[in-house]
Order: C-alpha cells, then sequence, then structure tokens
C-alpha cells in the first residue's frame, strides 16, 4: 500500500467522525447510499462492516464483532450512525484500492 493510500483512508475516516458532509467524490454510487442508509439506522454500533455488494457483513459493539467475522471479510467498515452517502463514497473509494491488505478503517 502506498504512503498516499494511506493518508486518504485516514482522511476519509477523520471526515466520516467529523460529521463531513463534502465529498471526495462527484458521483455517489448506490451502494454507498445503501450502506449510508443503514448506518444511519444504527447509530448504536461502533463500527458496521459489509462486502463489497453493500451487504452487511457484521457489526462492532464495545470493541467485538458480533459474528466474529476476520478482516478479509469486512470490505467496507463504516462508523454506526453515517448517514451521508458522500462520506460512505470516499470510504468506499479510498478502501477499494486497500481492501483486504489493510486494517480497519475504525482501528
Amino acid at each position: 500500500m502506498q504512503a498516499t493510500d494511506t493518508g486518504r483512508a485516514t482522511q476519509c475516516v477523520e471526515r466520516l467522525q467529523s460529521g463531513y458532509s463534502g465529498a471526495m467524490s462527484e458521483e455517489v454510487s448506490a451502494t454507498a447510499r445503501q450502506i449510508a442508509h443503514f448506518a444511519g439506522e444504527h447509530p448504536d454500533y461502533d463500527a458496521i462492516a459489509f462486502d463489497n455488494d453493500g451487504k452487511i457483513i457484521d457489526w462492532q459493539q464495545n470493541d467485538t464483532w458480533a459474528n466474529g467475522s476476520h478482516q478479509g471479510e469486512r470490505i467496507y467498515v463504516i462508523n454506526g450512525g453515517t448517514t451521508t452517502p458522500e462520506a460512505v463514497q470516499d470510504v468506499l473509494e479510498a478502501r477499494g484500492a486497500q481492501r483486504d491488505s489493510a486494517p480497519d478503517a475504525t482501528t
């Protein structure tokens, strides 16, 4: 992974945590909208993991993954309560190049 990829992922996570609503990308995918909708319904989850198609894989509360998924299964990890599709799209784009080789966005 290149340093620029790490920096971009860090920037995206910081934007999510701060409630940033702007987007690095001008287009928001249906997957980003689907993930944002689900994450917005679950502000009580520390993190929510999704597969490449935006289907939920696992969720985290108190530093424990409920389904015991491993890192390779958790393609996209989003903070619970994230409601802006643009913020989710930023994470999807940043994680796209890193996928299985990168640590979760929440750690």
